[in-house]
């Protein structure tokens, strides 16, 4: 009897070890949600999932948009999920930058850079309660930058778009009914975008920016991310659009779900390729909440895409300050 209580104990004992250890079979390689993980700003989360350096050999198996890199597997999960939408900038000058009242947005195109406004629509922004919340990628404002690397590819194809064009700021407006189904379209991010920030491919525009800003904006680690990692630096022409020079996007990437996110590095619009615009951080605005929207009537209603609007001081004349 001393036998068998002593290997039952035993048994017992090390089962309480076992019981220690993280169970790696039911690791799901999907992304998932952190729960419940407060929100924290992607850059932080962003730099707990550490990788090797983008100089480390890529393996892809020959042929198929199925293979490896980095021994990672297509659309393989993050080690940590950020937010289903982009969380708001908590430092930096977009943090300094958000929620401006008219009469200040209008004293800073007034003292900001030369350029005409280009208004588009972002309808990936959706009203939480009374906040907007990106669930897209772009415009993308993590790591401190806006960019606009992963949406709107026909117009980014512009050729005014390019360094050979004007300067440029450029609006991002919501989809109307937001707000108690009124067909109101609000101010949602505004940015100037000099010539000297914008690339012909991905792997320009990752160069361009520090070490802490491409991680934040990484779709290979972020669902919301509209950056893709090249396997190596120096990347230009034809290889700088060859989808199997980067590494993919995480499995919980909505262009990953959708099948487009090759389109992201590799696409044409009669004959040009999308231009990648970042932002000078000291000229983008972000608003967090409805407060600034278009002055449209019913007999002076802009086009679904307003386009070309004119200087920015008559965009800021088009304006109208809510008080809500």
């Amino acid at each position: 009897m001393k036998k068998r209580a002593s290997w039952r104990m035993r048994n017992a004992m090390r089962g309480e070890k076992r019981s220690d250890r993280p169970s790696t079979t039911n690791m799901s390689s999907s992304c998932r949600p952190v729960i419940p993980a407060p929100l924290v700003p992607l850059e932080t989360a962003s730099r707990q999932a550490c990788r090797a350096s983008i100089n480390a050999p890529g393996v892809r198996d020959a042929g198929s948009s199925e293979g490896t890199v980095n021994g990672g597997a297509v659309g393989q999960a993050p080690a940590r999920v950020p937010p289903d939408h982009q969380p708001v900038p908590e430092y930096g000058p977009l943090h300094e930058h958000l929620d401006l009242t008219l009469e200040q947005l209008a004293e800073a195109l007034r003292n900001g850079p030369p350029g005409d406004v280009y208004v588009y629509v972002v309808a990936t922004v959706k009203l939480r309660g009374r906040r907007f919340a990106q669930g897209g990628n772009s415009p993308n404002f993590q790591g401190g930058v806006v960019t606009l690397c992963a949406c709107k590819h026909m117009m980014r194809a512009r050729a005014d778009f390019g360094r050979s064009g004007r300067p440029l700021w450029i609006a991002g407006i919501t989809p109307p009914g937001l707000v108690d189904r009124l067909r109101c379209r609000y101010l949602f991010s505004l940015m100037h975008v000099p010539l000297t920030h914008r690339f012909g491919s991905q792997a320009e525009m990752w160069e361009s920016l520090a070490p802490e800003t491409r991680q934040a904006k990484s779709a290979a680690f972020s669902p919301v991310g509209d950056l893709y990692e090249p396997l190596r630096e120096g990347l230009r022409g034809e290889a700088a659009r060859a989808v199997e020079n980067y590494r993919p996007p995480c499995s919980e990437h909505g262009h990953f779900r959708e099948g487009t996110w090759r389109k992201d590095i590799n696409v044409r619009y009669h004959g040009r390729f999308p231009h990648m615009l970042k932002g000078d951080p000291d000229h983008s605005f972000l608003w967090t909440r409805p407060a600034l929207r278009l002055n449209e009537s019913l007999s002076h209603r802009l086009p679904r895409e307003p386009g070309s609007y004119g200087s920015k001081d008559q965009f800021a004349s088009h304006l109208v300050h809510e008080h809500r």
